[in-house]
């Protein structure tokens, strides 16, 4: 995750304002405390080849991110952070795959 962070995000954040040319990240620590499955879906897809799997998830973690702005001695961090489910629930974001296809 660190090198994900390091060599695409921080790009592509410094690129998109040139205020933010000197940004990096200067600390990535995933913690220790697991993310939680606490229930799967399984539904039928739009063809044969298709399923869709409907994850609730939980994330009470001990996360610490910091970043750094040297040319205005700016300095941030997000330190620990919760991830639960909601009611009513919401959409936040899909995975698709087709079996003998790669992962999108």
């Amino acid at each position: 995750m660190e090198k994900l962070l390091v060599e695409n995000v921080a790009p592509n954040i410094r690129a998109s304002n040139t205020h933010l040319q000197t940004f990096s990240f200067t600390k990535v620590d995933l913690g220790e405390k697991p993310l939680r499955i606490l229930g799967v879906k399984v539904h039928a897809g739009a063809t044969k080849q298709q399923i869709l799997l409907d994850l609730t998830l939980s994330y009470v973690g001990d996360i610490q991110i910091d970043v750094e702005v040297k040319k205005f001695f700016c300095k941030a961090g997000v330190k620990g952070m919760q991830v639960r489910p909601s009611w009513p629930p919401t959409h936040v974001g899909g995975v698709g795959a087709v079996p003998g296809q790669r992962w999108h």
